[in-house]
């Protein structure tokens, strides 16, 4: 589950990062709302905040450990969530791009694969 977890991490950092620098990028071939500039840059800072906050996590807790299992559950929870924010901008007409959305979804369905394959795992 931890290599899972690594993926979230660099997905979500480099995402974070990406965004803080180029937040225009969220309107690919649209057209750019400038005003919304500042709270794209602090949803990459909150990004970036909780891809540093997950390695620690991948760090210093113990795979096999409740605690480990509950921070993987919650980064499973907001990568949905925020799949489903980017969705319903894609609907609204906010944003024109399916990018984002497809990103947390692949996020979240890396993190699931990776939750299944350790709760079915035999060898604990």
């Amino acid at each position: 589950m931890k290599k899972f977890l690594l993926a979230h991490i660099i997905i979500e950092g480099l995402g974070g990062l990406i965004l803080f620098f180029y937040p225009e990028l969220l309107y690919y071939q649209g057209t750019p709302q400038t005003l919304a500039f500042p709270i794209i840059k602090l949803y990459s800072l909150i990004a970036i905040s909780f891809s540093l906050a997950y390695l620690f996590v991948y760090l210093s807790v113990e795979e096999h450990s409740k605690l480990f299992l509950q921070f993987y559950l919650l980064a499973m929870g907001f990568q949905l969530f925020i799949t489903f924010q980017c969705y319903g901008m894609l609907n609204t007409g906010y944003i024109s791009h399916q990018g984002a959305m497809y990103t947390h979804l692949a996020a979240f369905i890396i993190l699931t694969i990776g939750y299944f394959l350790h709760r079915f795992d035999t060898n604990n």
